[in-house]
């Protein structure tokens, strides 16, 4: 990937300059990123939950122009969660992409499997929890407002 250097100009086209630069960066790094290449991360008790969910940023916020807070593939272990929390101001969707388990919005305990979808909206609160025999993956992707 070819680095760009960026420098303080200070006439009115340097704006362009730099948004130009900008995007030549985006532009390589949406072309394709290798998952050697994706941040991973723990996160013990997650928001209350039990066990260590992991992280795998596909994308970080910094890598795109679009609002998006977080673009990752998520792995819950078997009897991990994730606790009860609530999403203000953005919307989250998940793609189950392997696993089983129940999301809970605190009215309504919903069973998923592999191939479903689950969309919270502003003002919207869910947790999710595995309660199948096998590891949960799905992909996770916040947007704010």
């Amino acid at each position: 990937m070819k680095k760009i250097e960026f420098k303080k100009i200070m006439h009115e086209s340097s704006l362009y300059d730099i948004q130009f630069k900008k995007e030549e960066k985006l532009k390589e790094l949406m072309m394709l990123k290798k998952e050697e290449d994706m941040l991973i991360e723990q996160r013990e008790n997650m928001r209350g939950g039990n066990g260590i969910i992991n992280f795998q940023h596909i994308f970080r916020q910094d890598e795109m122009q679009a609002k998006c807070r977080l673009c990752a593939k998520i792995t819950v272990p078997v009897g991990a969660s994730i606790g009860v929390h609530q999403h203000n101001d953005e919307d989250e969707i998940f793609v189950i992409q392997k696993g089983q388990g129940i999301c809970d919005d605190g009215e309504n305990r919903k069973k998923f499997v592999a191939g479903d979808a689950i969309l919270t909206v502003h003002g919207g609160k869910h947790s999710i929890e595995n309660t199948g025999d096998e590891d949960i993956q799905f992909i996770a992707i916040v947007m704010p407002y």
